[in-house]
């Protein structure tokens, strides 16, 4: 007696392979990468710009509008470097190193 399973074509189809997902997980740090970067340095620069029309608008409802949307911009400008920067070490620490001529010290000691 014996027995044979067999997988239907779309549930095969739906199975991702390995080295298809590692594909975009790096593909995802390099996007992440640029995004933070790109994005922190534009919302600075348009942060900038909105606090600054602020200033020169005589409504009062766009000047608080131009005033706030500078503001939160501005906030959200560290938070995306620091993604940014994060997504670029995580592409970096997934590269391999061929012959790193540094030296590394494993026993600890601090010389004092």
């Amino acid at each position: 007696m014996y027995t044979s399973a067999t997988l239907n074509k779309d549930v095969r189809a739906r199975v991702k392979p390995l080295w298809k997902l590692s594909g975009a997980i790096r593909q995802a740090q390099v996007v992440g990468a640029v995004v933070g970067l790109v994005g922190g340095m534009f919302a600075a620069s348009s942060g900038a710009v909105f606090t600054v029309a602020s200033w020169f608008v005589t409504n009062e409802g766009v000047r608080h509008w131009l005033s706030t949307a500078g503001t939160v911009l501005f906030l959200l400008t560290i938070p995306l470097i620091v993604f940014g920067a994060f997504c670029m070490d995580w592409v970096e620490n997934n590269k391999p190193r061929h012959g790193s001529k540094v030296a590394r010290d494993v026993d600890g000691d601090v010389d004092q």
